[in-house]
């Protein structure tokens, strides 16, 4: 499955008109003269798209260990430090990403027959883009996959498509039942490229192009015709919350931008501390001329000094000494890393051995509630992811006439290996906790207990009642009883 790639927001055949120059109340928008009743909504929605696309592609800039716009307080401070910024990029909040994501894997899809599978499932290589369905919902906190029909009954398509370019539209009074959603994508390259936007309703689909240097007008065409069948809005929305998401990352923003300026910072300095900047100060001037060190020193001319910072520098001016000016104190910009780190394991409650595992890693019950808030958080956006992808499989078997019953099968989480907590565990045993809790708490699945319940009473020895020894009064009770 190929992912379309995001449409440039700065592109002129997108960004809406009255986002720059809105147009008098009551006024019709001219770009939108050839869409026909449908020109409010495909307004109202590209509107939409312009809105939001900033926010996500700040997230996803964030994901990468980018900042989008780093504060300084100089303007040579800026332009020193910015010149390293992809050269030096450590990226801790994408780590925030990466942490949850790990531990939403997809193990199978339950509840689908073998045609549904073969025709659902495998054409379209489910368990391929999943796992990057679930980290693009997680980077941006929305993501689509849209069900259309393929080129026969039997091929229908799941479409995962980005939040940039795709939005699905809540009622107004529940912000729950979807009323209208849409899609946009390019077409054609260069002076041919051209803007194509779908809107979906329940019951039809309105679809428009933007040619270049034109507006928008009605699409139609006879190739798309199985589409009108549809009798659903066929997007399926993966989010973090309702009713539009919010990035798993969020809280990671801040602390990363203070990470990329402080190893910015720190690996400008560097240099001045193997090549310190120096200065020699003279009585007189001695020399009237353009400046020649090979070390870029920096000589008086005409009484007036020109000097110029960077390492390995001289600067060479009228007084009677010389000398070198310490560099910056390195552990102090560490150490400024060091608190943002730690700023962002607190923010977004991913435990510190998660970003630094050679710093100290818990075992025993402090593992076990380190990792509770990681734990947490997995399992609700697994609730959140499962629901989306739950409803796409539903939508795609629908185009072929079957109405399942699918059931989302997470891999367990890692299961806890540590021995000081399960010698812990022994303790709680022996103080009367009952076998299966404690499985359960080192983390695996009730299928896995009932497994392992099951194998240990296959192999258990068998149980072996002794003979009765008879007593003569009462007979041999080993023997059936006869009667008097």
């Amino acid at each position: 499955m190929v992912y379309d790639d995001p449409v440039a927001t700065d592109d002129p055949l997108l960004i809406s008109d009255t986002l720059a120059s809105p147009l008098a109340e009551g006024a019709a928008n001219p770009d939108y003269a050839g869409a026909g009743e449908a020109a409010d909504d495909l307004e109202y929605a590209l509107g939409e798209l312009d809105a939001h696309a900033g926010q996500y592609i700040e997230a996803q800039l964030y994901a990468q260990g980018r900042s989008p716009e780093l504060f300084f307080l100089s303007d040579q401070a800026r332009q020193d430090v910015v010149q390293f910024i992809d050269g030096f990029r450590l990226n801790f909040a994408g780590l925030v990403v990466d942490t949850i994501a790990d531990r939403m894997i997809v193990n199978a899809i339950n509840g689908l027959d073998r045609r549904a599978e073969d025709t659902v499932l495998e054409s379209n290589q489910f368990y391929t883009w999943v796992p990057e369905a679930i980290y693009d919902m997680l980077t941006d906190g929305d993501h689509y996959v849209l069900s259309l029909p393929g080129e026969t009954e039997d091929t229908p398509v799941m479409m995962p498509s980005n939040a940039v370019d795709t939005r699905l539209f809540y009622d107004s009074e529940t912000g729950r039942i979807p009323e209208m959603g849409i899609r946009r994508w390019s077409t054609g390259r260069g002076k041919d490229r051209a803007v194509r936007a779908n809107l979906w309703y329940p019951d039809r689909v309105e679809r428009f192009i933007r040619p270049p240097d034109a507006k928008w007008q009605r699409y139609s065409t006879d190739e798309l015709s199985d589409v009108e069948s549809i009798e659903f809005i066929p997007f399926a929305h993966l989010r973090t919350r309702s009713p539009y998401g919010r990035p798993i990352h969020a809280n990671a923003f801040g602390p990363q931008d203070a990470i990329v300026k402080g190893v910015m910072t720190l690996m400008s300095s560097v240099e001045f501390t193997g090549w310190p900047q120096r200065y020699a100060l003279h009585k007189e001037v001695r020399d009237v001329g353009l400046p020649t060190s090979s070390t870029g020193g920096q000589r008086q001319t005409g009484g007036r000094a020109r000097l110029r910072s960077g390492p390995g520098t001289v600067w060479d001016v009228v007084a009677d000494s010389v000398g070198a000016f310490p560099a910056a104190d390195l552990d102090k910009l560490i150490n400024v890393a060091d608190f943002a780190v730690r700023a962002m394991s607190q923010t977004c409650r991913i435990p510190m051995h998660y970003f630094d595992p050679a710093g100290g890693f818990p075992s025993g019950e402090s593992l076990l509630a380190a990792d509770q808030p990681v734990k947490a958080s997995g399992n609700r956006q697994r609730g959140n992811a499962g629901r989306g992808l739950r409803d796409s499989v539903i939508q795609t078997c629908n185009l072929i006439g079957i109405d399942p019953d699918p059931e989302i099968v997470w891999a367990p989480d890692p299961v806890i290996s540590d021995k000081t907590w399960w010698e812990t565990a022994g303790l709680k045993r022996s103080g009367g906790v009952p076998q299966r809790q404690i499985l359960m708490e080192a983390g695996y699945t009730p299928d896995q207990i009932e497994e392992f319940e099951a194998e240990n009473a296959r192999n258990a020895p068998p149980i072996v009642v002794p003979p009765t020894v008879p007593d003569p009064e009462l007979g041999d009770p080993n023997q059936p009883p006869t009667e008097e």
